[in-house]
């Protein structure tokens, strides 16, 4: 059985229930919510609980997560080996889980080398292509507009780069997520395996199905920052 709340928290829990109320034997959640003790009652009747992308919130549950905070700040780093050093973040906001963990990571790569984080460089209103490209206008607007944007997700991605075509601007881009046409368009990115997520969180369900005991855990998957050429100065040209 699958449902969708398009990321929309005020529904994740009727949704949820709604589907509990179906008895399925075990429960995959990609959560947005910010309180999941709703759950708690569920997860002692015995039913997996498997958080997918994001860990749950004030309750236990198995979950598999990409290295986020890491991945980011590995694509941030290479932004900063191309030369740049005035490089904005645009995202969603950081109170969901992935975004937290990569607006860190984006932040840690600056400091190690020794560039303080700026407020003003970073958009966590956007979480989709409109929004990030609207973020993208008011970057390019700023006395110093940045020399490099970090993407937090595909959708903030195509914002972005739509926007600095239209603007006929060129700083540098790497994207969280890869995306269809990224390689064509030589878009640098940081990479992960969702399918992956998606077999290991089957298999947790399935082998506490079949009787697996033990604490809650949690499974850090990779990711792997993929460089072509919107990285570089004036890669996007």
């Amino acid at each position: 059985m699958l449902s969708a709340t398009a990321d929309r928290s005020r529904q994740e829990a009727q949704v949820v229930e709604a589907v509990l109320e179906r008895r399925v034997r075990a429960l995959l959640l990609v959560p947005v919510s910010q309180d999941h003790s709703y759950l708690e009652g569920e997860r002692q009747l015995g039913t997996p609980i498997v958080a997918v992308d994001r860990p749950l919130i004030d309750a236990l549950s198995d979950s598999v997560v990409f290295a986020n905070r890491e991945g980011a700040r590995n694509g941030t780093r290479a932004l900063l080996d191309a030369g740049h050093r005035r490089i904005a973040f645009v995202g969603s906001r950081p109170t969901l889980y992935t975004h937290g963990e990569r607006l860190s990571g984006y932040r840690d790569a600056l400091v190690e080398r020794g560039i303080t984080p700026d407020p003003a460089l970073e958009r966590t209103d956007a979480p989709d292509i409109d929004s990030a490209a609207r973020s993208t206008i008011s970057l390019l607007q700023l006395s110093e507009p940045p020399q490099a944007i970090v993407a937090g997700n595909n959708r903030a991605a195509i914002g972005v780069l739509e926007t600095l075509r239209a603007q006929h601007a060129s700083p540098g881009l790497i994207a969280f997520d890869d995306f269809e046409l990224a390689r064509t368009l030589g878009i640098s990115v940081v990479a992960h395996d969702d399918l992956e997520m998606g077999r290991t969180a089957a298999s947790i369900a399935i082998a506490r199905l079949r009787g697996e005991s033990g604490p809650s855990r949690q499974v850090v998957l990779p990711t792997r920052p993929i460089l072509r050429m919107s990285h570089l100065k004036e890669g996007l040209q």
